[in-house]
């Protein structure tokens, strides 16, 4: 076996020096398309006139549609020259909305005050102060994102305040990934990555939507209204570029207070339970038609009337709960005046949690989950240099605790997932391997994520996560082992991988060599024997000829062999057996590394 390795390494060692093209895949860049009314606007954009209720713009396949336009100015000028969009007019507030296409991810305004007017603008409800003025020729930046809701409206804050907007961008993100550029005479496409395991674990409608499973107590972001709205959470301020996020301070005993909120740190929907957030809940319960909220401290919010300000009571009040589109919530108390609703106001002076009769910053709910024990565990990770290179992830699992459930393994490796399924008739001994193969050799400094998980009525639980790399595993080879021709192996493995990642370009991870220079041993000649070296004969025939050949390198690496070929029918037999033909490519799949030579 040691000798197998080390003509395993040489071949290796080979390959990486004859190599004459290789894919490359290209990062794509996002799409801009820019509706100007300033300098640079179009005749159409510019007519200076009251758009009325609504307008459209056209750029290219794009259309910009206001509507619901209310003192809305069409390239009207200022007392500069300068032409913009212009909002309001004398002490009128104005206000506009737009509808983007599906395939925008966000919209760009830029925007300045009017005549140096000190202005504040809304933009969905959140207000932006805008710094700079029209005067000057500078706009600035205010970006929304549309990638969960489409529709945005657009005004001024208040009277006489005007504001100019010199341009509305739509951002369209590339999906494509781009395409596999050629190396050589190889090149081609790059195939599109398997879908993503999807994260489906937890049951809808009781729990307020599919809720994550989390390996230690969190409060997840309540993303769909519940059945019942009952149970724990943070009620919580998300916070923006200018804020930090807050949850409202359960434990108070007088609630209506500057700074009533302790500041909580966001990770993607969750937030991890800490001893002084678990003190700083709020219960919320059915009372009557509707619910209750009471906090920590035992007290129970409310608002007796049509005013701005917070009640701390020792009764309950009934409040309406409901979820809007972009899952902020609304708890809502009815008064003999009006509705108010509990809100965030991050004003310097105030950074309080307040019913407000309208405006101010949107809240979410955060509901308590508790932490499921893991029915399987991540066990021992290895790498095998067999026919191709794979990497294997053992598990520990009690067969008693996955009755009637799934067992799978997610592995990603740069954005693409594929899933390995356990076969129930193969865990020896409480233990199953998930092998995930067919890795490309560039992809030795890559990390690769395993997720494991039980799936039982189409719903996902992540029981254990575990990350690695081909080249983790090797340095830790290097590391322990005392056999000189293991050492070599993978020292020569090593190399070879980031002479891979040179000549493809990949190396955004490093190389798989950085780093182990105090590890590595010598390595092998860097001489081409004669028999390893490609060559290609042209035939004395003018309608069949070789081109090139190439090898890529790719999941599964091959040899693309390109023919120039003016005959129908060509066949083409290697060692004896005949090749399938891609227009004039003949390409041999599933190069071994035993195959190098």
């Amino acid at each position: 076996m040691k000798n197998t390795f080390k003509k395993i390494a040489s071949l290796l060692l080979c390959l990486c020096l004859i190599i004459s093209g290789m894919i490359i895949t290209a990062s794509a860049a996002d799409t801009t398309i820019t509706f100007e009314f300033g300098a640079n606007g179009t005749a159409s954009h510019k007519d200076g006139s009251d758009m009325g209720a609504s307008k459209s713009y056209t750029e290219g396949d794009y259309t910009l549609a206001i509507t619901g336009a209310s003192k809305v100015y069409s390239g009207a000028y200022d007392a500069t020259g300068k032409s913009a969009l212009k909002l309001g007019t004398g002490s009128v507030v104005a206000t506009f909305s737009i509808t983007v296409p599906d395939d925008v991810t966000s919209v760009i305004f830029m925007v300045a005050k009017y005549k140096a007017n000190a202005t504040t603008v809304s933009v969905n409800g959140t207000n932006h102060t805008i710094s700079t003025a029209s005067d000057n020729g500078e706009y600035t930046p205010i970006t929304v994102d549309t990638t969960t809701t489409k529709t945005i409206t657009f005004a001024t804050t208040s009277s006489g305040k005007r504001c100019m907007i010199d341009s509305i961008a739509y951002v369209i993100a590339d999906s494509t990934g781009g395409e596999g550029g050629e190396g050589g005479e190889g090149g081609g496409e790059t195939p599109d990555p398997e879908e993503p395991g999807t994260d489906d674990s937890g049951d809808s409608g009781e729990d307020g939507g599919d809720t994550p499973t989390v390996t230690a107590d969190s409060y997840v972001k309540v993303t769909e209204a519940p059945a019942d709205w009952s149970g724990t959470y943070l009620i919580v301020y998300e916070g923006d570029s200018s804020h930090n996020a807050v949850a409202f301070k359960g434990s108070l005993s007088t609630f209506d207070s500057v700074e009533n909120g302790v500041a909580v740190t966001l990770n993607n929907g969750t937030i991890a339970a800490t001893e002084e957030l678990n003190a700083n809940t709020f219960t919320i319960a059915q009372s009557g038609t509707g619910y209750s909220i009471k906090g920590a401290s035992n007290k129970f919010i409310s608002q007796t009337s049509y005013a701005n300000g917070l009640t701390t009571s020792d009764e309950a009040t009934a409040h309406t709960i409901t979820l809007d589109a972009d899952s902020n919530v609304n708890l809502s108390i009815a008064t003999s005046g009006g509705t108010v609703t509990l809100k965030y106001n991050y004003a310097s002076n105030q950074l309080r949690f307040r019913y407000y009769k309208s405006g101010q910053q949107a809240i979410a709910l955060y509901k308590f989950v508790e932490a499921k024990a893991p029915v399987a565990d991540m066990g021992n990770t290895s790498v095998d240099v067999k026919e191709d290179l794979a990497v294997n992830q053992e598990v520990t699992v009690k067969p008693e605790d996955i009755e009637g459930k799934e067992l799978l393994m997610h592995f990603t490796m740069n954005g693409a997932t594929t899933t390995v399924p356990c076969d129930p008739s193969q865990i020896v001994d409480n233990t199953f391997t998930f092998t995930f193969d067919n890795i490309g050799v560039q992809c030795m400094a890559d990390p690769i994520t395993a997720t494991l998980v039980t799936v039982e009525n189409d719903s996902e639980d992540v029981q254990a996560t575990s990350e690695f790399s081909v080249k983790s595993y090797a340095k830790k080879v290097l590391e322990t082992s005392t056999d000189a021709a293991t050492k070599k192996f993978v020292s020569d493995m090593l190399r070879y991988g980031a002479a891979a990642q040179t000549y493809t370009n990949h190396t955004e991870n490093g190389l798989a060599t950085d780093g182990l220079d105090t590890l590595l041993v010598e390595g092998s000649s860097t001489e081409v024997p004669e028999g390893c070296k490609m060559a290609l004969t042209k035939s004395t025939s003018t309608d069949i000829y070789f081109k090139g050949a190439t090898v890529r390198f790719d999941n599964v690496n091959s040899l693309v062999i390109r023919l120039s070929s003016k005959t129908a029918n060509t066949k083409v037999l290697v060692n004896d057996v005949e090749a399938t033909l891609v227009g004039n490519d003949c390409i041999i799949s599933d190069l071994k590394a035993t195959d190098y030579a």
